[in-house]
């Protein structure tokens, strides 16, 4: 999960865990009513032990990946 709803809304990201049982994701309730509450840890896993997969909130900075193309664009031509 990323980007303003997925990095802030706790009910969004479990809301599309649930849907998401058929696939052996689960979701750790704690872990994910928890994200963001620790400023030095802004990367989270919300997922179990026993999930098949991990869950991660991961945050985006857009305006530094605009900043760094149009360095990328500017020094190429």
């Amino acid at each position: 999960f990323t980007g303003g709803i997925g990095e802030n809304s706790e009910r969004v990201r479990a809301e599309v865990c649930r849907d998401l049982t058929w696939a052996g994701f689960t979701l750790d309730a704690d872990a994910n009513a928890s994200v963001g509450r620790d400023p030095g840890s802004p990367e989270a896993t919300i997922s179990t032990s026993e999930s098949k997969g991990r869950l991660l909130v991961l945050p985006t900075n857009e305006e530094l990946v605009v900043a760094r193309q149009t360095h990328e664009r500017l020094a190429g031509s």
